[in-house]
């Protein structure tokens, strides 16, 4: 029986309990299959530093047509280098005061995106020249 288990879960880091407790349930009766899987991989938030599961986290990547541009990724499918990120703002403002996106992406790169996924307009750190563009279109 073990062994169509496994043919079942192909290799997914299930494991069997065949007896005695086990971690985190009831009892288990001599001869009954428990199967439990592995828990969901955590990441760190570049933020304030918590692990957490990665579901609970946003994914950042470098854009694929502006390297030096983050966005976020949502679905996370995007390719590249990626960071994580509590979706909140206190942990998008640490992140910022803290440096956390050039070193988490190995270079300078312009958040902006970030923030406006965020709905926020977070400040650059003391010391830091933002230049903005210019439209045009002032008279």
């Amino acid at each position: 029986m073990a062994d169509r288990h496994h043919l079942r879960c192909r290799g997914q880091g299930c494991r069997i309990v065949r007896s005695g407790y086990a971690p985190g349930s009831k009892p288990i009766i001599q001869g009954q299959w428990n199967v439990h899987s592995k828990a969901q991989p955590l990441r760190t938030c570049i933020g304030c530093r918590q692990s957490a599961p990665r579901s609970a986290l946003l994914r950042l990547v470098r854009d694929p047509e502006d390297p030096q541009r983050v966005v976020a990724d949502p679905r996370r499918r995007l390719p590249g280098r990626g960071a994580w990120l509590h979706p909140d703002r206190a942990c998008l403002t640490q992140a910022v005061k803290r440096r956390a996106f050039s070193r988490a992406f190995r270079g300078a790169v312009e958040h902006a995106a970030v923030d406006d996924f965020f709905g926020t307009a977070v400040l650059a750190p003391a010391g830091t020249v933002t230049v903005q563009a210019e439209s045009g279109s002032e008279i």
